[in-house]
């Protein structure tokens, strides 16, 4: 139901700000405009997400919400780039259940105009082999963002 949105700089925060938005706004969407429960609402969502077939109208759903949270996002940029003494923004990078919505990259990247990728916790990350399998490593990558960098802290971290 939150997006945070955070600007770092040189690997610190310069900015940041919780937005009123996030996949929940998406089943909420869909289950508003199909007339299904929020458990239909929530496989739907799912559905789109992981390219399974889906009823068309759910396309045009999703898109509208993806406009309105770009909306938002996009309010932020221009809340930090007026307040702030910092040049631009050269990357937006993605984590959470919500970037895996089918579009979602593109729609921000098109509004803001700024390279938009999904973000990837284990790049760096040597995994074993055995220990885990790679499918289900990217399977996850976009959930995990904050448990990989809170297991990466060391004592005396901030």
């Amino acid at each position: 139901g939150v997006t945070n949105f955070v600007v770092l700089e040189n690997g610190e925060v310069v900015f940041a700000r919780d937005i009123p938005m996030g996949g929940f706004n998406y089943t909420n969407d869909i289950q508003k405009s199909m007339g299904v429960s929020l458990e239909e609402a929530e496989g739907l969502k799912l559905d789109i997400s992981m390219n399974r077939p889906t009823p068309e109208e759910l396309k045009g759903i999703v898109q509208s919400t993806h406009e309105a949270f770009c909306d938002e996002l996009n309010r932020s940029l221009d809340f930090f780039t007026t307040t702030s003494t910092q040049n631009k923004i050269n990357k937006i990078y993605l984590t959470g259940g919500g970037s895996q919505m089918i579009g979602m990259k593109e729609s921000l990247a098109n509004v803001t105009q700024i390279p938009t990728e999904i973000m990837n916790p284990f790049q760096k990350i040597q995994i074993e082999k055995n220990a885990i399998s790679p499918d289900y490593v990217m399977q996850i990558s976009a959930i995990t963002a904050v448990a990989v960098g809170l297991g990466l802290r060391k004592a005396g971290d901030r």
